[in-house]
């Protein structure tokens, strides 16, 4: 590429849809701005005029940008700095104040030149650094209160909406939003471009009950303790829950969350948070986890970041290995049923290892391989769907030929009953894209160390007999904590004690773990269910804990050794937050397959399963 203009002129005259209003309860809305980037031409924002929501008729918050901003860089052999600002304008009037939120809308952030059918890229920057050291080819953004600088810090734009600012209350708000480039001549001319989605959120004015939180860091015992049942009851009771979306603003997923009838208030779908180990010169990690929004006490860094693909098999994966995948663009469409997944050879000797079925190997797709797994990470599927109890119909037929999510999708048809449960999604939009239901997400697996953030105290010094410790933090958000499943070690069975997911079962219905189950190779705890319907021993009716309220989603769990996904909807694994200490190896969880519920259970640290965080 030349340092003068190219041969052919970039285009920058690109057209937006109209400004998309995004609300996040009654208090959000979102404006969208393309970033383009035309070597020797200008990078442009485009103008959002103000938009005013109101919250009621003395609250209220508009939000603008300015007209545009114009970057203009001449590359060179050596690398070309360049920068452009415009102003993000916020009034509001409510006491509590906002904050911003950003994030790309493809899910990359990289600004990719759309004249080029090999996709040539300006990346992200790796880490944060001043515009001085930008690598070349690299762009970065910073949001400011003043004007950026030399000193100013630039980041990669987030590719999941991250809140960036938390701001009081002003008439009138000035930021910068600042994007800054090098540019050198191996990339070839014309327009590179993204899209960024910029979202003003107002904090709610007062807080006090689970009903009005807005955040998942938002949550004080007495928030939980005040929400009263669905039937205008202190006590909760199975009915009568109450439940709410509410944003984690690590990186502004949202969660469903529920106040049960163990009075407690429970993640009711799996944590998606990616852990991230970016590391600046010095080899120092940038991106920890901190007690200000995180479930730490002090700020902890990951040694390993989450794999967004299913990596290679791996012999040295230890118990102590910091480990965590992401599967959360699969959801299960029939979550009580059990699915066929159709992967490993007859001959692979690790098909079924230890009779666990696998679902998914290195370079597969789980839509592809599993039935009854749909992909929903396209922009087309929205989490909008409340799950039925639907009627649903197939032949051994469409088991065998039919794997993509839109097919598989195509038997829900309605007619004759062979499967009549939970239908998470919304089978008659499938073709043009649906909507599901967010508790039946996949979400993230972690191993033990992983989950409680290396927190656990695993010393065997002086230690002859198994002793149980609690691990004190945990990679929940703020003001929420793993569940404290403790065993009694001198019979093994479960202790019925607050925060535990076997108190919660038993206001379920479900009868005391009175006994020891044998599977052949170790002792289990149970309640047995043999088809979970049926009347506990305090005459509750059973909770099919795979339906409302409790929303257990069967996603199996993941083998770092093997290099696989297992037991996908036939075993719901989830750590607690106690580790057994005497070979330095164990840790609790607990799990329901077809046929029973395990309210507690130790086995190795090195497994990695979803989790479900509770309030604190």
């Amino acid at each position: 590429m030349h340092s003068t203009k190219p041969s052919h002129q970039a285009h920058n005259n690109f057209n937006l849809p109209n400004h998309p209003i995004q609300y996040i309860g009654i208090t959000s809305l979102a404006l969208l701005s393309l970033m383009t980037l035309a070597l020797v031409f200008p990078f442009v924002s485009n103008n959002s005029s103000a938009t005013t929501y109101p919250i009621d008729t003395n609250q209220s918050i508009a939000v603008a940008l300015d007209e545009e901003a114009v970057m203009d860089i001449t590359p060179s052999s050596t690398g070309t700095k360049g920068s452009s600002t415009t102003r993000l304008k916020v009034s509001s009037n409510r006491s509590s104040g906002y904050k911003v939120y950003l994030s790309t809308m493809d899910s990359t952030n990289a600004m990719v030149n759309v004249s080029d059918s090999t996709k040539p890229s300006i990346q992200a920057l790796p880490m944060s650094s001043t515009k001085a050291d930008f690598a070349a080819n690299t762009w970065g953004y910073a949001l400011t209160t003043t004007e950026a600088n030399d000193s100013t810090t630039f980041s990669a734009v987030p590719t999941t909406s991250t809140m960036v600012a938390d701001r009081p209350a002003k008439d009138e708000d000035n930021l910068y939003l600042t994007f800054a480039a090098s540019i050198d001549t191996s990339l070839p001319a014309g327009q590179y471009a993204n899209s960024v989605l910029v979202s003003v959120v107002a904090n709610p004015l007062a807080i006090t009950d689970l009903t009005n939180m807005v955040y998942m860091q938002d949550m004080q015992p007495e928030f939980c303790a005040n929400t009263k049942g669905a039937n205008g009851l202190a006590t909760i009771t199975p009915g009568n829950e109450v439940t709410k979306q509410l944003i984690d603003s690590r990186d502004g997923k949202e969660y469903w969350v529920a106040k049960l009838a163990d009075g407690n208030c429970w993640m009711t779908q799996n944590l998606a948070l990616d852990l991230k180990s970016t590391t600046d010169e010095h080899g120092v990690a940038t991106l920890p986890l901190t007690p200000t929004t995180s479930d730490v006490a002090a700020s902890w860094s990951p040694s390993s970041e989450t794999e967004t693909e299913i990596p290679a098999a791996n012999s040295n994966v230890t118990n102590n290995d910091v480990l965590s995948y992401s599967f959360n663009q699969y959801l299960l469409a029939v979550p009580s049923r059990g699915i066929l997944c159709s992967t490993a050879s007859k001959s692979d000797p690790n098909a079924s290892l230890g009779g666990a079925t696998v679902a998914a190997r290195t370079g597969q797709l789980l839509n592809q391989v599993c039935r009854d797994i749909v992909d929903v990470s396209s922009t087309k599927w929205q989490p909008t769907y409340v799950t039925k109890d639907s009627i649903w119909r197939t032949t051994e037929d469409n088991y065998t030929t039919s794997y993509g999510a839109v097919r598989q999708l195509s038997w829900f048809d309605g007619t004759p009953k062979v499967y009549s449960g939970p239908l998470s999604v919304n089978a008659n939009a499938a073709n043009d894209g649906g909507n599901y239901d967010a508790h039946y997400l996949l979400g993230n697996f972690y191993s033990w160390n992983a989950a409680t953030a290396e927190s656990a105290d695993l010393s065997t010094e002086g230690v002859t007999t198994p002793i149980q410790r609690n691990a004190p933090n945990s990679i929940c958000p703020k003001n929420w904590q793993l569940p404290t499943d403790n065993v009694n070690l001198s019979n093994r069975l479960p202790l019925d004690i607050n925060k535990s997911y076997y108190q919660l079962l038993r206001h379920y219905g479900y009868p005391e773990a009175n006994q020891y189950v044998s599977n052949g190779v170790s002792e289990r705890l149970t309640p047995i269910l043999t088809g979970v319907a049926g009347t506990g021993a305090s005459g509750t009716a059973y909770q099919d804990p795979t339906r409302k309220p409790l929303y257990q989603t069967r996603a199996g769990m993941f083998n770092a050794v093997y290099g696989f996904l297992q037991n996908i909807a036939q075993v719901n694994f989830n750590w607690g937050n106690a580790s057994t200490t005497h070979t330095s190896t164990s840790a609790n969880y607990y799990y329901l397959d077809e046929n029973a519920i395990v309210p507690a259970y130790s086995g190795s640290r090195g497994n990695v399963f979803p989790i479900r965080c509770l309030a604190r």
